[in-house]
């Protein structure tokens, strides 16, 4: 069974694995691209991180043995940080306009969809919303 990135994380920080015991299944959930990520989410990594991504290495292995090599045999605590969700639609435009039409909020958004896309969907929900006395919101 393949590795999950905390498990790879581990092998070359804790465990101090040595690569030749990873199988090719091992190497196949290897992704060198989320360990930079997850290894740099730690604050005093980031720069070590950053050097050796400047370094293009492409091969796997030597990836995992430069780590290897380099990191402290020690837990890496490493805060993965989420993207905040932005809202795409200003919440308030969303509610005007579900109290007009009577519908749900997600109905809302998938006809905001439609009605901006062309110039007289635009018009439409800015003169809604002026005869509620708002102005046309994020859109």
């Amino acid at each position: 069974m393949s590795k999950s990135i905390v498990e790879h994380i581990n092998n070359i920080s804790i465990n101090k694995t040595d690569p030749n015991t990873y199988t090719e299944s091992d190497w196949k959930s290897w992704s060198s691209f989320m360990i930079n990520r997850w290894l740099s989410m730690n604050s005093g990594l980031v720069e070590l991180v950053n050097e050796i991504q400047s370094l293009n290495i492409t091969d796997k292995k030597h990836l995992y043995k430069l780590y290897l090599d380099i990191l402290p045999k020690k837990r890496v605590f490493a805060k993965y940080i989420k993207s905040a969700k932005v809202e795409k639609y200003d919440p308030e435009t969303v509610a005007t306009l579900a109290q007009h039409f009577e519908i749900g909020k997600k109905e809302v958004k998938s006809y905001l969809e439609l009605l901006l896309k062309k110039d007289s969907g635009k018009q439409l929900v800015q003169d809604i919303l002026l005869s509620y006395g708002k102005k046309l919101g994020k859109i």
